[in-house]
């Protein structure tokens, strides 16, 4: 009977006492009235009883309690705002619904190491990803414990030897310096917890080869900072044209005057699935 409602994604446990079957459902639409709003990042559970008598189902109990995600998984740092954002942008915005309901396990990670990240970024740019992963794993040959001083015991000549430029091997000796004079530990977050987003993006601006989109993404997937929107991101923009349905090309003014204060405090999280829109394949830095 209620199989034939509209339902997503569900799963059951069948229960048997005196001729009772209590199904728990996850995820469940074919009650709007009690759980319309049913979002990933919440579990929405409806609880049905079947009575041996009259084969009749009623709800006994909802409960939209936030799921509490780890904060780390597989050696990756999960943000624990996810639920809550995933859930108000669904609240607020249709598009933002369906996107999260289409990638619901879809989250964004942090290998949690600052200055991996920023060397990562420096190799990577201008290169493909096949290219840039495999420089960095010769890297990391060369630099097994890479930190900002064994870095910068690695000669310039080393660092060419494993397919870096002579500027990216300046680069990466720039980022491995400024860590050592701010006595930053590889692993320093305590360094940048007390700054805004604005003065972590002057600040690492300033070193040579690293750029506003490097320091968005270090916002984002380092110190997971929610409420990133990197309008100079193709990726974002593209993202935006598909899911809002935008026939012209966006320009990055555009995109953060129409789009930024609707996503806001999660921009993100928004961007991360309007990723995921255009490429499924997740992203860790």
């Amino acid at each position: 009977m209620f199989f034939s409602s509209r339902i997503d994604r569900w799963k059951y446990r069948l229960k048997v006492r005196n001729f009772n079957i209590l199904i728990l459902f996850k995820f469940c639409q074919g009650f709007p009235d009690k759980i319309s709003n049913t979002k990933h990042g919440k579990s929405r559970v409806l609880l049905f009883r079947i009575s041996d008598r009259d084969m009749t189902t009623s709800a006994v109990q909802n409960s939209s309690k936030p799921v509490r995600r780890s904060s780390r998984r597989n050696g990756y740092q999960r943000p624990d705002y996810w639920s809550q954002a995933t859930h108000e942008l669904a609240q607020n915005d249709a598009v933002m619904a369906a996107l999260i309901q289409r990638y619901p396990d879809s989250i964004m990670s942090s290998r949690g190491q600052p200055f991996y990240t920023l060397v990562r970024s420096v190799v990577g740019q201008q290169i493909s990803v096949r290219a840039a992963d495999s420089i960095w794993a010769r890297l990391e040959a060369l630099c097994p414990r890479m930190t900002p001083r064994t870095m910068l015991q690695c000669t310039p000549e080393q660092l060419r030897s494993v397919g870096l430029s002579a500027r990216k091997a300046q680069y990466v000796h720039e980022v491995a310096q400024f860590f050592v004079r701010n006595r930053i530990s590889h692993r320093g977050h305590e360094y940048w917890a007390q700054r805004s987003d604005q003065a972590i993006i002057d600040e690492l601006s300033g070193i040579h080869g690293i750029g506003r989109w490097t320091a968005e993404m270090f916002l984002m997937f380092t110190l997971l900072r929610p409420n990133v929107f990197p309008v100079d991101d193709i990726g974002l923009l593209r993202g935006l044209e598909k899911a809002y349905h935008i026939d012209q090309r966006l320009t990055p003014k555009q995109a953060r005057v129409l789009y930024f204060e609707r996503f806001s405090p999660w921009a993100s999280v928004a961007t991360w699935y309007l990723w995921r829109s255009l490429d499924p394949v997740e992203v860790a830095y």
